[in-house]
């Protein structure tokens, strides 16, 4: 079979590095200038050495970032989209690959990239605990690939949402308004989303018995292991349909006056919840969410919650490998910070002592 002519051949016999035969030849890199004499050229030994792109690999080759997820949640999808809009922008194309619970096949994904010569990769999928062996073995040593949070590979660039800066503006806005004993619903798992929330709850507020353990939201009911803290069991709650006991122990046993949630769809089955007890909010109990989307904007009451960067993480991670592909040098990872934006569900009036 007569080997395919790679578009690094052509440079190379042309004597120009790879992407100005890419300027050349398909338009891409459009901040690179050529010279008129130049591109004929390149050209030239294209037709000489029979240089025939790829029909399907054209909008690839020489046209990363690519990016690898699937399965993500929907904060995953508009982070894609706003990679696309950014990689758009500067003449760029993404191709992707399902690999979001499955590290082989991150992998595998990764390595039928490079068998396209893409310039670079981005993952969403970056933590597999139990696994952080094999996820350094697969990619501790690859070249330019950024991450959607941080990943337990030494020096790996990535952007990642600054769950404790959120935590701790969550904590703030709740001793502002009054609140004396806060409770922290938090989905069990040592992801860092979790783990970085628990921990700076645990500033504020060092008794384990304020932090309750959920499943996740779409195992509602599933049984969870029993957990100890420093020695003593901490509370686990399951939010199911019939909840009484959860809202009793929650609020009523432990004499919470507000709940920090993580989603907005837990959020949504408390206040259901709530209701059902004849609770009121905010003036009985507070409802906080430490990360956000518009859905906090429609429900009865609006919820308080921290301001939506899916948009803002996504660009920042297609800009951090443009800026690795224009410099050639690895950027330094990048948090993103939000703001909380105070709603219905928290606002109370302040009564003075």
């Amino acid at each position: 079979m007569e080997a395919r002519i790679r578009l690094t051949d052509i440079a190379r016999e042309a004597g120009v590095c790879r992407a100005t035969v890419v300027k050349v030849l398909s338009g891409g890199n459009n901040n690179i200038r050529v010279k008129p004499q130049t591109a004929e050229r390149i050209k030239e030994v294209a037709r000489r050495l029979n240089y025939r792109p790829n029909l399907n690999a054209r909008a690839l080759t020489g046209r990363g970032p690519q990016l690898i997820d699937s399965m993500a949640p929907p904060s995953g999808w508009r982070q894609l989209a706003a990679i696309e809009r950014t990689a758009v922008f500067h003449h760029y194309r993404l191709m992707t690959a399902m690999a979001h619970d499955d590290l082989d096949k991150l992998h595998e994904s990764y390595q039928v990239f490079q068998q396209y010569n893409v310039d670079g990769v981005i993952s969403l999928a970056h933590e597999y605990p139990g696994e952080e062996e094999k996820l350094r073995n697969y990619f501790g040593d690859v070249g330019k690939m950024v991450f959607i949070g941080r990943p337990a590979i030494p020096g790996a660039v990535y952007v990642m949402f600054d769950y404790a800066d959120a935590m701790r503006r969550v904590l703030a806005e709740v001793r502002r308004s009054g609140y004396r004993r806060p409770g922290l619903l938090i989905e069990v798992g040592e992801y860092a989303s979790s783990r970085l929330r628990r921990k700076a709850f645990q500033e504020f507020h060092p008794e384990p018995e304020r932090i309750f353990l959920m499943p996740p939201i779409d195992r509602a009911d599933a049984p969870l292991p029993v957990v100890k803290v420093n020695g003593r069991f901490r509370y686990r709650v399951t939010l199911s349909c019939k909840g009484g006991r959860a809202v009793r122990e929650l609020i009523l046993t432990q004499q919470l006056d507000c709940l920090l949630l993580n989603n907005e769809l837990w959020a949504i089955r408390i206040l259901n919840l709530l209701a059902a007890r004849g609770l009121r909010i905010p003036d009985d109990i507070g409802i906080f969410c430490t990360s956000g989307s518009e859905l906090g904007n429609y429900t009865d009451p609006a919820l308080s919650s921290i301001r939506d960067v899916c948009d803002e993480i996504g660009s920042a991670a297609a800009n951090l490998l443009l800026d690795w592909l224009s410099r050639g040098q690895a950027p330094q990872p990048q948090l993103i910070t939000t703001d909380l934006l105070v709603r219905a569900s928290s606002q109370r009036p302040i009564t003075s002592t």
